[in-house]
């Protein structure tokens, strides 16, 4: 009982390690915000390269809502790559993200609030996706990376509420690999903005 409260306050004490690190971010880097113009761009390069194709053939596969639907797809799913997660997380932060929306989806959390929150967390890139809130690097962590992080907290929380020896010592194995990852790999934590 114990030791599942040492493993989320070493959790939290990793958080604010990895929170204080990206605060040297100025802005997210070019391939998480929707631009006109790159999606522009992308359909005449794509309309451009079809020799010898009917014209309603290339049409039909490359107009504007498919490239625009396909362009905002991509940025959303930045926001979810595991080496974007494992930068503002860690391994661990990583595996209790995974695990509190595998418990969401298995239908283990019947609390609404919290199957709200797990909802926003999904709708929340799009605010940096369409730049609707033109703030400081600051409160976009606020707004982005610490509900990432609660809900890895959750999902440690519900992984850990088994009270197996297995889910302590893996729980303890992820936390020594995510501490080891970020001294090593603490140059590369930061590939996802500008600074």
């Amino acid at each position: 009982m114990k030791f599942r409260y040492i493993i989320l306050i070493l959790l939290m004490i990793l958080f604010a390690y990895l929170l204080k690190t990206h605060l040297l971010c100025v802005d997210y880097n070019g391939n998480f915000h929707y631009s006109s113009h790159v999606a522009s761009f992308h359909l005449n390069e794509l309309t451009t390269g079809d020799h010898q194709v009917p014209i309603f053939m290339v049409r039909f596969f490359h107009n504007k809502i498919s490239v625009l639907l396909l362009d905002i797809f991509n940025r959303y799913i930045q926001f979810f790559n595991i080496f974007y997660l494992v930068n503002i997380l860690g391994i661990a932060g990583t595996f209790g993200l995974l695990y509190f929306y595998f418990s969401l989806f298995s239908q283990k959390i019947r609390n609404k609030f919290i199957r709200i929150f797990g909802l926003i967390i999904l709708l929340l890139p799009f605010l940096e996706i369409f730049q609707l809130i033109k703030q400081a690097f600051l409160l976009k962590i606020t707004y982005l990376f610490l509900p990432y992080q609660i809900a890895a907290l959750l999902g440690f929380f519900f992984f850990l509420k088994q009270k197996k020896t297995v889910s302590y010592t893996i729980c303890f194995l992820l936390l020594l690999l995510t501490i080891g990852w970020t001294i090593v790999f603490q140059n590369d934590a930061l590939s996802f903005c500008t600074t």
